[in-house]
């Protein structure tokens, strides 16, 4: 806000209007994200959505959201707010699609602390791939491209996350750890007959054998692979 209005050469009178604006005023910013998405997206030539989070460095305890956690920004662990966010990347430039701030549990949990920095009570602690996982959903309602989502194992290790893309049918290419448990392609998976006439019908496929680790799979696999 302070960096734009300066190139506008707007008063301070101007600067503290606008603030109040952003701090206080019941406006529904989505709204103008997603116009501002719809206009924009178009002209960049959009090849993928990135997912990622980043650290906001502050001081003190008051800020939403704020504590001592790991900063992507920092590249080490400080006093920040962490948001996350997932941004329309194409061949001309970016466009952010949407952010969510991650909300600690302690902040959830603490009613005194959340009043003070207006939470309001129907946000609830949800984890950054949940997060991200809302901010895709919202913009894949919108009138832009639709493309394949990128994302580091942070959120490529959260199976739940991976399964909600695949729900709204969004594409997605994932990095994942080397530990996450994996089937290999010669698994077969079947319906099990049903022993005796009690009971419901099973309707999950189960695999022919345990999973292995990402790091197992490789491993064995042939070099042509």
């Amino acid at each position: 806000m302070q960096p734009t209005l300066f190139r506008l050469e707007e008063s301070p009178a101007r600067y503290e209007s606008l603030q109040q604006f952003l701090a206080d005023s019941p406006w529904g910013p989505g709204l103008l994200v997603r116009a501002c998405a719809e206009r924009v997206a178009p002209e960049i030539g959009v090849t993928a959505w990135v997912v990622d989070d980043t650290g906001i460095v502050k001081d003190g305890k008051h800020s939403p959201g704020v504590k001592r956690q790991y900063s992507g920004t920092l590249a080490k662990i400080g006093n920040c707010q962490v948001t996350v966010s997932v941004h329309a990347v194409g061949a001309q430039g970016t466009l952010p699609l949407g952010w969510r701030l991650s909300l600690p549990e302690e902040w959830c949990d603490d009613l005194l602390r959340r009043r003070k920095a207006k939470i309001p009570d129907e946000v609830c602690f949800q984890t950054k791939p949940e997060l991200a996982a809302a901010v895709c959903e919202d913009a894949a309602r919108w009138d832009i491209p639709i493309a394949p989502i990128l994302a580091d194992s942070a959120y490529g290790d959260d199976a739940r996350f991976r399964t909600e893309l695949h729900a709204q049918e969004l594409e997605y290419v994932l990095a994942v750890s080397a530990k996450v448990s994996v089937y290999g392609p010669e698994t077969t998976f079947a319906v099990s007959e049903r022993t005796g006439t009690v009971g419901r019908r099973r309707s999950v496929a189960l695999p022919d054998r345990k999973p292995e680790s990402v790091r197992a799979l490789a491993l064995r696999l042939p070099k042509r692979a």
